[in-house]
């Protein structure tokens, strides 16, 4: 994988060329430059969006990598679970079934939130109430164990 800061300085370089883009399409009056310019800018942005997903999974790597140097799972308290709300950068976990799952990565839960709801917390009856047992499976599987809830 490619270093998160040489992709940084690529990404930097095509948000430059889109101002420049931006700049040269603001000041024309010629309209097929017009439209030559706004596809360059659209160029621009594809890669910017394909560099933005390369250094999300290089992150999601490195911080798996971080979380599991020992395969024990945790074990969490419902306060110990509080702390991992999202908020302010940190980790975004929630228990659903006495199982802790970690959210942060995951663009449903974005800034620890999800339609109201707020990581940090046991959220079996929300899950259920709104997934149902059986129909939640399959997003549960697509979430990363990190540890259990105890009493």
């Amino acid at each position: 994988m490619e270093s998160i800061d040489k992709l940084q300085k690529t990404a930097e370089g095509h948000y430059r060329n889109i101002r420049f883009y931006w700049n040269i399409f603001y000041r024309s009056f010629y309209f097929p430059q017009k439209i030559y310019v706004l596809h360059m800018i659209e160029r621009e942005l594809k890669q910017l969006w394909d560099l933005t997903m390369k250094i999300n999974i290089n992150l999601r790597e490195n911080y798996k990598k971080a979380l599991h140097r020992d395969n024990d799972l945790r074990e969490f308290t419902r306060d110990e679970l509080k702390e991992y709300d999202g908020a302010n950068g940190r980790p975004a976990y929630i228990a659903i079934n006495k199982i802790v799952y970690d959210v942060t990565f995951n663009p449903q839960w974005g800034g620890g939130t999800h339609f109201g709801l707020i990581a940090g917390r046991d959220l079996t009856k929300e899950f259920e109430e709104c997934h149902g047992i059986e129909g939640g499976e399959e997003i549960l599987k697509g979430l990363e164990i990190v540890g259990k809830l105890i009493d």
